[in-house]
Parts: structure tokens; C-alpha cells; sequence
């Protein structure tokens, strides 16, 4: 049995840029939550991650989903920034496995904002990535966690807030 994931209370879907970097493909997001955390978990390119953030942050994330909400609806989003606009930076533990055993392990900056492709706004969860903490054992050929982002629309924006004010 793969103990690697905590059962899910709620989940959402999120958007995820596919191998290539092509385009968008909709995945599941599990959300969790106990005392000390929340966690994400989810399944990218055939690598299972989970971001765990402090209990203390869910205040800020709700925050951060309603002041983007807030500026999506009164259309104050602004569009000629050429990179993501930062609305929190969380220091995330992001663990991941491509089998049975958990193959990585690193504390990494998760900047939450957003940002524009093309015309469209994202809500985002921006991973700037980091070292393995497990490649210096025998038990991962993983040197380390790559960039990588959670794009969220306005309706999973919407569904991810619901959810962390009732976790």
C-alpha cells in the first residue's frame, strides 16, 4: 500500500501545462488539512507531488484568492506585466514519487499570483523548485525538483477558496 498521500477531504481541479509545454490539461487537486497543515496533492507529467504549507498560511491564501477574485471581477488585473504579479510567497515542502516509494524531498518558494497567457489570467501557484534532499542516499536518482506552476481559472479559483475556508 502506497502510504505516501494523506486521504483527501476535498478536491478541485486545477490547470497544468503538459510535457511539452504546449498547452493546458485540467488535473485533479486534493486538498487535506490537519492542526499543522494543508496539503496539495496531485499528479503532473506521471510524478505524484504533494505541497504541504502551514496551517498558520490558510488565512493568507484564502486572502490572496479573494483579492484576485476581487480584481478579476472589477477588471483591474494588470495586463502589461510581462512576468507573474505576487500576491504571497509561502516556503512549501514538496514531496513527489514515481512508484511506490517517495523518490524527492524539498522545502522550495511557492510565489501565489498571478499572471496572463495571451489574454487570459491565471491565478497561480509559481514552485521556483530546489535540491533533493533524498539524492544523496541510494533511494532517488533525482538530483532535483524542476519550475513548475498550478494555474488556476476564476472558477477553480473560486472552488480552491470555498474549500480552504471550510478545511
Amino acid at each position: 500500500m502506497n502510504t505516501f498521500f494523506v486521504f483527501a477531504k476535498d478536491t478541485t481541479s486545477v490547470q497544468l501545462k503538459n510535457l511539452w509545454n504546449t498547452k493546458y490539461e485540467t488535473k485533479t487537486l486534493d486538498i487535506d488539512s490537519n492542526e499543522k497543515s494543508i496539503s496539495f496533492s496531485f499528479r503532473y507529467n506521471a510524478i505524484d507531488y504533494v505541497l504541504t504549507f502551514d496551517n498558520d498560511k490558510k488565512t493568507e491564501l484564502i486572502e490572496a484568492c479573494k483579492l484576485y477574485l476581487s480584481e478579476f471581477e472589477n477588471k483591474t488585473l494588470k495586463k502589461d506585466n510581462k512576468k507573474n504579479t505576487q500576491y504571497l510567497n509561502i516556503t512549501s515542502v514538496i514531496d513527489w514519487n514515481v512508484g511506490k516509494d517517495k523518490d524527492g524531498n524539498c522545502c522550495s518558494d511557492v510565489f501565489i499570483g498571478y499572471v496572463f497567457e495571451g489574454k487570459n489570467p491565471y491565478f497561480i501557484f509559481s514552485i521556483a523548485g530546489g535540491e533533493n534532499s533524498l539524492y544523496s542516499t541510494d533511494s532517488s536518482k533525482i538530483k532535483e525538483l524542476q519550475r513548475f506552476a498550478l494555474y488556476f481559472t476564476r472558477t477553480q479559483v473560486e472552488s480552491l477558496c470555498k474549500i480552504l475556508e471550510k478545511i
